[in-house]
């Protein structure tokens, strides 16, 4: 692997581990590709974005925004900035907003889960 002349392909449910020395990553869920990579870039597609909202059951989330949590007006969610701006969710009366970055597991949740309303 030192020569880099090597490719490996590892399969792994350890995606810290994988965040740490992979190059490149694919994610697979039931023989589908969701997603597919350099390490880096992906993590920085995505962000932990949490907001509030006047009323919460008159936002709709769109595509690329994946909801992990939402209780009355407030949301916690996973954001895919190549398909959703963070301007969208002003725009559409988000207040408070705030992102951090995430981690494969993260992702890898929100794509594979049902957390999508």
């Amino acid at each position: 692997m030192q020569d880099e002349e090597r490719t490996v392909i590892i399969s792994s449910h350890g995606l810290s581990d994988l965040e740490r020395f992979a190059d490149n990553v694919g994610m697979i869920k039931s023989g589908r590709l969701l997603l597919e990579g350099p390490t880096g870039e992906l993590m920085e597609r995505f962000k932990s974005v949490d907001f509030v909202t006047e009323s919460g059951s008159a936002f709709t989330p769109p595509e690329g925004l994946f909801v992990q949590k939402h209780e009355d007006n407030r949301w916690q969610t996973l954001v895919d900035t190549q398909k959703a701006s963070l301007e969208f969710l002003t725009e559409r009366g988000a207040r408070q907003v705030t992102t951090a970055p995430v981690t494969l597991e993260d992702v890898f949740v929100a794509l594979a889960g049902e957390s999508r309303l």
